[in-house]
């Protein structure tokens, strides 16, 4: 049995509506596969700022505590699959099932990426300590949870060209999901980390949980970022390599 995690951050409304529109494609695709699943929906309680690995990690502590599921598929709420011969049944290896996507003209994706769309068993999940929960704001779990995999299982498996094609919904920038102006640091001391930030030291509330015609709503508390953690990100801003970019962020 396959279990399906979305996330989705409450704090923008539209990315709430992002879900419905994947859940519009993913349903069809999956009943056509003749599969035996769940979709669950994690959404991020509060106005904080965004944190996908512990979002994960929480959804799969709460679903492997009360179901017993072969493997876990992480999706993002932005994208959907474009062909029924992209299988989304358990496989034997950490496997990323996209393989293009619309936003980037269907260009092949960096070969350490790991995110959007990725299939592990449940053993596996365990095996690489699940996400890691230092990524406040954008960008990096997906390298940094990538590097665990390549690490535990030697590389990422993937789909062809043709067949794991993504439509990615098109959308503006989310006020609660800035750029982490650590985002290269950690990545870079992923290896020195992998065992001991995720599963093994995940800290969240959940706050409720409800089961939905199409899918199994979880609210989850992910907490904020500690002291030490706000005082590294505003250092980062004042590096060489500052991203105006990164100016979104707000530190409370």
């Amino acid at each position: 049995m396959v279990a399906f995690q979305i996330y989705c951050n409450i704090v923008v409304t539209i990315f709430c509506l992002f879900f419905r529109n994947v859940l519009r494609n993913l349903h069809p695709v999956l009943q056509r596969q003749q599969l035996e699943y769940t979709i669950f929906v994690v959404e991020q309680s509060g106005t904080g700022v965004f944190n996908k690995g512990i979002l994960f990690n929480a959804a799969y502590m709460e679903i492997n505590a009360t179901r017993r599921f072969d493997c876990f598929v992480f999706h993002d709420v932005d994208v959907y699959p474009e062909d029924d011969r992209n299988s989304y049944a358990c496989r034997s290896q950490p496997t990323l099932l996209v393989a293009a996507m619309s936003k980037f003209d269907y260009q092949p994706l960096y070969s350490d990426y790991f995110g959007a769309a990725v299939t592990l068993l449940v053993s596996h999940f365990a095996e690489i300590n699940g996400y890691p929960n230092l990524y406040w704001g954008w960008g990096g779990e997906d390298d940094d949870i990538g590097y665990r995999v390549k690490k535990r299982f030697g590389n990422i498996s993937t789909v062809p060209l043709d067949t794991g094609r993504y439509t990615m919904v098109p959308h503006g920038s989310d006020q609660g999901n800035p750029k982490n102006p650590l985002r290269f640091d950690l990545v870079n001391e992923s290896h020195l980390r992998y065992k001991t930030d995720g599963l093994n030291s995940l800290k969240y509330t959940l706050v409720a949980t409800e089961r939905r015609p199409l899918y199994t709503w979880l609210l989850v508390d992910v907490g904020k970022p500690t002291p030490e953690e706000e005082r590294a990100m505003r250092e980062a801003l004042e590096r060489p390599r500052w991203d105006a970019d990164y100016m979104g962020y707000v530190f409370k």
